[in-house]
């Protein structure tokens, strides 16, 4: 027997060897000896164990066994003496750990394979080195070795004896969570020794914690400790030093003792398959969803994008079948839900950019122009051929030079459709007959719609070469001013609607007379349309009807859905006015080069044909949500469902299978409980899951970071500094008057258009340089802020600050500063 200094993990085993570098590297670890046998690397043994194989590939466990057992402790008895164990202090305790070579590594872990005992005085250490040794050859073990191929000659035994901590509260520190996202870490702690942890005989609590976003959640039980903020920030604080000496994925062993925090252990952790991982991201997406969407939303949403990738796909590879097989699961999972929200599956989206030539300088155009803040990009798991790359660039440079004539075409195709369902649409039509219409508006409208991505990739190229050209902070005067935007024509039509609603105070009669009739009554009353008034309305409607917060939820409350909405919001007080846009054309005051004029040019273009098309999408989602609310009308009428509302809790594959059942009731009732314990879960921007996507516990209570606060910084998408009230808004249903107040929220989307009219600045926790919070502040001339994580968390409602809409800095003021 030999007490070793030094060693390698092929010599000393992963558990020994990460002790000796966790104490190299000044981390702070009880003290410890590793004891090394000669026996396992004598000619002898290891002639003797090659032949030992057979009986092990015979599966000959329980006798192998006791064969192992009985020739290693005969063996190694003539090296354990007492007097070798003299310089180990006898006045301790002590944990003897064993230390295979086999454990612990980047292939195996043998987790649980091997002994440990804790508490061990002086005169038991023979006996508790012994049985760790021997426990190398248990039939649990054994079976470990033929399942992983992992021949007996390879293994060898080393026993740490380390000194115990007598710990208050320890615990296990995994890197990447084992019960949900691997980006995320999770760490599980107890009062008392990390054995009873292990094993579950001492309450626990479970924290995690997401890096990135810098958010915190943390789950008690009964009586479980409860761990202050200093204990978290050491735990995290020792775990990035880890990761950066031992790689990203770990499962560390940790102590506290007189509030000093002792590493016991580290080791890699072996289950993580890093070509399977899945990748869900909210940048963009959550203009379009924000917060909580409903099972008929989510299902919809993924039909409507892996139809349109897998069209989009085709345009690019033409008629080579093999390679669209090939992507057929990345289109099935182009997005994906969570906890009752929309995520892109990120890595999907990277397969198919790296489809597209120069796709290694067009990609981080993409990740700014989303406001993708992970810029990582994953590898391409499918390769294409030289040929298969030239045609490829061929046909994406084709549809790129096209981009804008073929756009032009695709909204005179659109109002066909258009026509066409308005033609045919009726709420009392039978499911049949709904479905019916459902698909032939999936088939005509989807069928060239992936037009409207690359002209997203025309307008991002564009902007993202206006950029690097004339600066962050000039691009957003350069894009600004783009005439008769689509997203504005709505709040342009709504002013004139208000402008008779001031000069003629007969409409205001009518429209009050309006409001006491029925919502079956007042839609009648609008397709009669026998006044100027509900001409007028019912224009609008017809127009910019589904316009609205959220609109691209079928759940939501359009004015075309519920027009008293509308009504309501043309009587409130201080109804906000459109405010003249400033001038933000910095072109009269500076030169800019033929090519900047140009890449201006072709910018506005393919801005303005991105907000045409969203607001095109947005009535295609009208129509789909007037399919839908008119089945759950009739499945109301059936007794079926209770309200019509309830259809929003089905998925489009339960509508449509024909089994009208009493089990909807029972699935309706568990989702809607589902959607209240997701409504209380955080989720960060991004998530990292190792083969499967893990929803979060509800339970769970969140924290933000803490620290200096005063000055939080963003992205600068819309210039002007302006000092003002902050006025934090959740939840755009309940919009209180913004009337010279700073809105500050989570994200806008195109119906927030009538709340930002009355906005003095808009700050938000997500978005872009294209997001709509940005393109709507720069047409109304207000400074905006996007891409602030908490800040809806750390600014509140009533204080002072002041936001630099071009550096993208908020700062926040004294309270006695006017």
């Amino acid at each position: 027997m030999k007490i070793l200094t030094s060693g390698q993990a092929s010599t000393v085993g992963g558990k020994a060897y990460h002790l000796l570098e966790l104490k190299k590297a000044g981390f702070l670890v009880p003290n410890f000896q590793i004891l090394s046998f000669d026996w396992f690397q004598t000619q002898e043994s290891l002639t003797w164990l090659r032949q030992k194989n057979k009986q092990l590939s015979n599966g000959e466990f329980e006798s192998l066994s006791r064969e192992l057992c009985e020739m290693a402790q005969l063996a190694l008895r003539k090296e354990l003496h007492l007097d070798l164990l003299t310089s180990i202090p006898a006045d301790k305790l002590y944990a003897v750990r064993s230390s295979a070579t086999v454990e612990d590594g980047q292939v195996h872990s043998f987790a649980g394979r091997f002994e440990t005992y804790l508490n061990v005085a002086h005169e038991g250490l023979l006996e508790a080195i012994e049985n760790c040794l021997l426990s190398l050859y248990t039939p649990s073990a054994l079976h470990y070795f033929l399942e992983k191929e992992v021949p007996l000659q390879d293994a060898k035994m080393v026993v740490i004896v380390q000194e115990m901590v007598a710990s208050n509260l320890s615990g296990i520190y995994f890197t990447a969570s084992p019960l949900g996202a691997i980006n995320e870490h999770q760490i599980v702690l107890g009062n008392g020794l990390g054995d009873a942890v292990v094993e579950d005989r001492t309450p626990t609590t479970l924290i995690t914690y997401n890096p990135q976003a810098e958010l915190t959640y943390i789950q008690n039980s009964p009586n479980s400790p409860v761990v202050t903020e200093q204990q978290i920030k050491k735990l995290t604080d020792c775990a990035q030093s880890l990761i950066q000496t031992f790689g990203p994925y770990l499962d560390i062993e940790f102590a506290f003792a007189h509030e000093k925090l002792y590493i016991l252990q580290v080791r890699p952790i072996t289950t993580i398959k890093t070509d399977q991982l899945i990748i869900l991201d909210n940048s963009n997406i959550v203009e379009s969803y924000p917060g909580l969407s409903s099972p008929l939303t989510i299902s919809f949403v993924k039909e409507a994008y892996s139809s349109i990738f897998r069209s989009l796909a085709k345009r690019l590879v033409g008629s080579n079948n093999n390679i669209l097989v090939a992507y057929e699961p990345v289109f099935q999972d182009m997005v994906s839900p969570i906890n009752s929200r929309l995520y892109y599956q990120i890595q999907n989206w990277y397969q198919l950019l790296h489809l597209l030539p120069f796709s290694k300088q067009i990609i981080p155009i993409w990740q700014d122009m989303l406001g993708v803040t992970d810029l990582s990009i994953p590898d391409s798991k499918q390769k294409l051929s030289l040929l298969d790359k030239i045609a490829v660039a061929w046909r994406i440079l084709r549809a790129f030079h096209r981009s804008p004539k073929a756009m032009k075409e695709l909204e005179q195709e659109f109002q066909t459709v258009e026509a066409f369902f308005h033609s045919h649409y009726r709420p009392e039509n039978t499911i049949e007959q709904q479905r019916k219409l459902y698909q032939t508006l999936h088939e005509s409208i989807l069928a060239n719609w992936d037009l409207t991505l690359i002209n997203d990739l025309y307008a991002f190229v564009h902007v993202g070469l206006l950029k690097k050209i004339t600066g962050s902070e000039v691009i957003q005067s350069d894009i600004a001013g783009i005439e008769a935007i689509e997203s504005m024509k709505p709040a342009l039509a709504l002013e004139k609607i208000q402008e008779t609603l001031n000069n003629h105070p007969e409409t205001q009669t009518e429209l009050r007379e309006l409001l006491q009739l029925t919502e079956s009554e007042l839609t009648d009353r609008l397709a009669e349309a026998d006044s100027y008034l509900t001409q007028s309305l019912a224009n609008f409607i017809n127009l910019y009807g589904d316009r609205a917060p959220e609109e691209l939820k079928l759940e939501t409350k359009t004015f075309r859905s519920h027009p008293r909405t509308l009504l309501n919001y043309l009587l409130q007080e201080n109804r906000p006015q459109l405010k003249p846009a400033t001038d933000q054309n910095p072109s009269k005051q500076r030169r800019i080069s033929f090519i900047g004029r140009w890449l201006k040019k072709q910018a506005i273009i393919g801005i303005s044909y991105r907000e045409s098309s969203r607001l095109n999408r947005t009535r295609i989602y009208g129509m789909v949500r007037q399919i839908f609310r008119g089945i759950g009308q009739d499945l109301v009428t059936k007794g079926i469902i209770d309200q019509i509302d309830d259809i929003f809790f089905l998925t489009k594959e339960e509508i449509f299978s024909h089994q009208e059942t009493q089990e909807f009731r029972q699935l309706i009732a568990s989702r809607k409980i589902k959607m209240l314990e997701d409504q209380e879960i955080i989720l960060p921007r991004r998530l990292i899951f190792n083969q499967t996507i893990v929803e979060k516990r509800p339970g769970q209570t969140n924290h933000l970071p803490q620290g200096n606060l005063d000055e939080l910084r963003g992205i600068g998408c819309s210039k002007g500094v302006v000092e003002g009230e902050v006025l934090i808004v959740e939840s755009i249903q309940d919009l209180p008057n913004l009337q010279n107040k700073i809105l500050v929220t989570k994200m806008t989307d195109p119906g927030w258009i009538y709340a930002l009219m009355q906005a003095k600045g808009v700050i938000a926790e997500q978005g872009s340089l294209l997001s709509h919070t940005a393109i709507i502040s720069r047409e109304l001339g207000i400074p905006s802020i996007v891409n602030v994580p908490h800040v809806t968390k750390f600014l509140q409602t009533g204080e002072r600050i002041e936001m630099d809409g071009t550096t993208g800095i908020i700062r926040r003021l004294n309270h006695d500063r006017h």
